[in-house]
């Protein structure tokens, strides 16, 4: 059963599989086996391609300034890639500060089945789409920790977020509206050829 969520984006015609490709948001997207994510995947790398991702995508999730609602909607694009679903437990816009729980891992389940128990948290790609959300929406470099892992034969995913001393990323919430197209400005008119003046 698709989500309400998965609903609104094909009505309004932004996730779209056809001739194939698939496209959300105007961005294009795969389907790949959850096992191909037990390989070791870099961290910063994803961070940094989820950031770039969700920064083009709150164009089309955030009316005006709005941050809790793009922050619900962040959850929502997760929550509907067949990762998990993520929960927002607390956060603290002065402090910077967020928990989140990861329930039903789809990669830390696929770990248990395939290659046992984890000895450390395992949940690298959700640890960088949920560090990039926040740090758009904090408008800051975040720190996160994963303190709980469904892998170790933990309860659920847990995840841990703080602010830092980096500075603010050039680009920020309130920036993420479409750019408005530039007033095409009148020709100047031409003045005719003519005698100078002279000068008193």
């Amino acid at each position: 059963m698709l989500s309400s969520f998965v609903k609104k984006l094909i009505f309004a015609r932004q996730l779209n599989i056809e001739d194939g490709s698939i496209t959300c948001l105007e961005q294009s997207m795969t389907l790949v086996p959850t096992s191909f994510f037990l390989q070791k995947i870099d961290e910063e790398l994803a961070f940094k391609e989820y950031k770039r991702s969700l920064l083009g995508f709150s164009r089309f999730l955030m009316r005006g300034e709005n941050k809790l609602e793009l922050l619900e909607n962040f959850c929502n694009l997760f929550n509907s890639s067949g990762l998990g679903q993520i929960k927002l437990e607390s956060t603290d816009g002065a402090g910077k500060t967020a928990k989140v729980f990861l329930e039903h891992s789809k990669v830390a389940e696929e770990h248990l089945k395939i290659k046992g128990v984890a000895k450390e948290p395992i949940c690298v790609l959700a640890k960088a789409f949920i560090r990039a959300m926040f740090s758009l929406i904090f408008e800051s470099d975040i720190q996160i920790k994963e303190t709980s892992c469904f892998a170790m034969k933990q309860e659920k995913c847990i995840f841990v977020l703080s602010g830092s001393s980096q500075p603010v990323p050039k680009k920020k919430v309130s920036s993420f509206k479409k750019p408005k197209q530039a007033q095409k400005k009148s020709p100047q008119k031409k003045q005719k050829p003519g005698k100078r003046r002279k000068k008193a």
